[in-house]
């Protein structure tokens, strides 16, 4: 991306969507595009944590298109990524997916629809921790510190 003003920019965008959106799932839908101006990726997931069933429910969009909802689905925090990151309030940058040996259900996901590398960032409001949104590419190798930062921004 280039500098700071189309950083900011970006950043501009995504708290218009924000702000003009009410239901959950049609806002992740309408963050790819402004996103994908500043980065790079194939495949936007956000899990919200579920603390009745104490689970990751996950949900993954591709270049724009949700999937099947019978692919949304939930995993136990001990084996995802997303559990992982809302755990630990951490980010979590895998630059090779085939590699990790960790979450191996979520690395599976991740693996049947070409994802090679992986960033994934706390989703958290002013009072509680959410979840986890991640973004996946199907390049190893493509998430950098600049795009750990917009990430974090937007999370």
């Amino acid at each position: 991306m280039a500098g700071e003003a189309a950083f900011e920019r970006v950043l501009r965008e995504v708290a218009d969507l924000i702000s003009q959106r009410g239901e959950v799932s049609l806002l992740w839908q309408d963050l790819v595009c402004p996103l994908r101006k500043a980065i790079h990726f194939d495949c936007l997931a956000y899990g919200l944590h579920d603390s009745h069933q104490n689970v990751m429910r996950m949900n993954w969009i591709e270049t724009g298109e949700r999937h099947d909802p019978a692919e949304a689905r939930d995993l136990p925090l001990d084996d995802s990524f997303a559990g992982w990151v809302w755990q630990t309030q951490q980010p979590l940058v895998l630059n090779d997916v085939g590699a990790e040996t960790r979450f191996h259900p979520a690395t599976s996901i991740l693996m049947k629809h070409g994802i090679r590398s992986y960033c994934i960032v706390p989703l958290t409001t002013a009072r509680a921790p959410l979840g986890a949104l991640g973004f996946g590419s199907k390049r190893k190798n493509t998430f950098v510190a600049t795009d750990l930062k917009i990430l974090n921004q937007v999370a």
